[in-house]
């Protein structure tokens, strides 16, 4: 249930932004790698990017989703449009 609330609770967060901030431009690169251990990382990127397209103000195509991206894939998101926030779900390990 508390994980659930998360994505809820960052929109809003990002809704009560001051009013300056509210005027510019968001951009959101979402990242969810699933792994080893890892089953839900993909759902709960694909999840908060819905959220805050829906409920946060972020434009769809400014709401940047990667599924299992490698490091070269998100340097390639974050120089292709630069970000406001991130969010990342995953993990380090490499199981090779």
């Amino acid at each position: 249930m508390r994980a659930q609330l998360r994505p809820a609770l960052l929109a809003l967060t990002l809704l009560a932004a001051p009013a300056g901030l509210a005027q510019e431009r968001k951009v959101g690169l979402f990242v969810g790698n699933n792994g080893v251990s890892l089953f839900h990382a993909k759902s709960d990127a694909t999840r908060l990017r819905e959220t805050l397209v829906r409920l946060g103000g972020l434009a769809d195509e400014d709401a940047v989703l990667l599924t299992d991206a490698t490091p070269e894939q998100v340097a390639d998101a974050l120089a292709k449009k630069p970000p406001t926030f991130i969010y990342f779900s995953g993990n380090d390990q490499d199981p090779a």
